[in-house]
């Protein structure tokens, strides 16, 4: 399954300055950053927009940010860009939302086999040159809530967030989200082998305590950690927990410097800033 994977997630603003999406995507697919994360909802033109909730992010169409992506993706690296997408866009505009997605991307948007679930996942090599999504499909993953550190949302407020998927979008999806269970030997067996699921750092360090389950799944499956919901303050996790648990994908805020970040830099460096490096045998 895929290596490790440099990805740019936490766009959060400090001191509440305007922060531009537009140079954020072309910023990070034009370095080493292979992963991005897309949160979606419905634009008031009659597409949809990126933003971030809860802040003063000012919203760009998706339209535009795919142009940008599509323009830089590969000038660093011909290895496949990943994007999570957050979805938060009723059905009429997730139709416009598919359109955009194919006028824009052409061939370079990866359409998944009609049975990637029983497939082997394609690697990175034959991948090149290819923009793949990630996200809630119909089916198990229609039910698995956005990321969020349970641990940090009040009971009352936890259970996932309904959003109707349209089949069509839902086609587009090649990398589905899925949940683990307790049993994790079981989802080895039953999650589809496109399954992706998003751990948080805390249940990332629950599964290091807990020893081998997590490393068979790892090693079949692409896994994405992100920091606990508690990092207000945009601060890094320690991504060498999820590397050693064979976590592929680890969110790190790029804008945050420190000893986190020094280290994901380290280690994607050592194969020319490709954004892919080999896991060991």
């Amino acid at each position: 399954m895929y290596s490790c994977i440099s990805i740019s997630v936490n766009y959060e603003l400090k001191n509440c300055v305007y922060f531009s999406l537009y140079r954020f995507y072309r910023q990070h697919t034009k370095s080493f950053i292979v992963s991005l994360s897309v949160d979606l909802f419905d634009g008031e033109h009659g597409e949809p927009v990126i933003t971030h909730k809860r802040t003063l992010i000012e919203p760009i169409t998706l339209r535009n940010t795919l142009q940008a992506i599509k323009r830089y993706a590969f000038e660093s690296s011909p290895y496949p860009v990943i994007l999570t997408i957050e979805n938060h866009v009723g059905l009429v505009q997730q139709r416009v939302m598919v359109d955009v997605f194919q006028e824009v991307l052409e061939d370079m948007l990866y359409l998944p086999h009609p049975r990637s679930s029983q497939l082997d996942f394609p690697s990175p090599n034959v991948l090149k040159k290819k923009i793949l999504l990630r996200g809630k499909k119909l089916g198990e993953s229609s039910n698995v809530p956005d990321d969020v550190d349970e641990e940090d949302v009040p009971s009352k407020a936890k259970g996932p967030r309904t959003v109707p998927l349209d089949p069509s979008f839902s086609a587009l999806i090649s990398l589905p989200s899925v949940k683990l269970s307790d049993n994790i030997y079981a989802d080895v067996q039953k999650h589809p082998k496109d399954g992706s699921p998003s751990l948080s750092e805390n249940k990332v360090q629950t599964l290091f305590e807990g020893g081998g389950p997590i490393f068979s799944y790892t090693a079949t499956r692409f896994v994405k950690s992100y920091p606990k919901g508690i990092r207000q303050d945009s601060s890094n996790m320690h991504p060498l927990l999820s590397w050693l648990c064979g976590i592929q994908s680890v969110a790190m805020n790029m804008q945050t410097a420190g000893e986190e970040l020094d280290l994901n830099d380290g280690l994607f460096r050592i194969n020319g800033n490709c954004g892919y490096v080999l896991k060991p045998d």
